[in-house]
């Protein structure tokens, strides 16, 4: 159940979680000076990569093309090289929208939402950073991380 969705330089004021802070400075700093690629996130260290998504964007659906471990272990099962219009999870599916807002307008998000199960993490907070290929956001970065106690989640809502 997606929960909050907060658009741009407001996200930075927000964030609970100093990996999203970093990444947002990150693809605000290097999409400003015209230099941002997918290298410069998949280089981060492990327990970040661990918990990235990276998606290409097809007509009109998305393509894994990088499912980090922890978000592996998160979902239960691996997405790399499926459509998200394949997957069968809920929340999965919930974020397509969500996915079209970050390609069209070209910022990222973040959100905050409850995951399907109980078995890893109540809630979550997500950074979805938009990565433009020939004049157009071609790439989407997820990273996902875990909300720590029941108290954050409710300062969260």
């Amino acid at each position: 159940m997606l929960n909050r969705i907060i658009y741009g330089d407001d996200i930075l004021a927000q964030a609970k979680s100093l990996a999203i802070k970093a990444l947002y400075i990150k693809w605000k700093t290097l999409s400003q000076l015209k230099r941002l690629t997918l290298t410069d996130f998949l280089e981060s260290d492990d327990k970040v990569r661990g918990n990235f998504i990276v998606m290409l964007a097809t007509d009109d659906d998305y393509a894994v093309v990088f499912h980090g471990a922890e978000q592996r272990k998160a979902l239960g099962q691996d997405l790399s090289g499926k459509l998200i219009s394949e997957t069968n999870t809920r929340t999965v599916r919930a974020r397509r929208q969500i996915y079209d807002q970050v390609r069209e307008m070209g910022i990222p998000v973040r959100l905050i939402f409850a995951s399907d199960g109980t078995q890893f993490a109540v809630g979550w907070e997500r950074i979805i950073l938009p990565i433009k290929i020939a004049g157009e956001v071609r790439l989407l970065v997820s990273y996902s991380e875990a909300l720590n106690t029941a108290g954050d989640i409710h300062n969260f809502l």
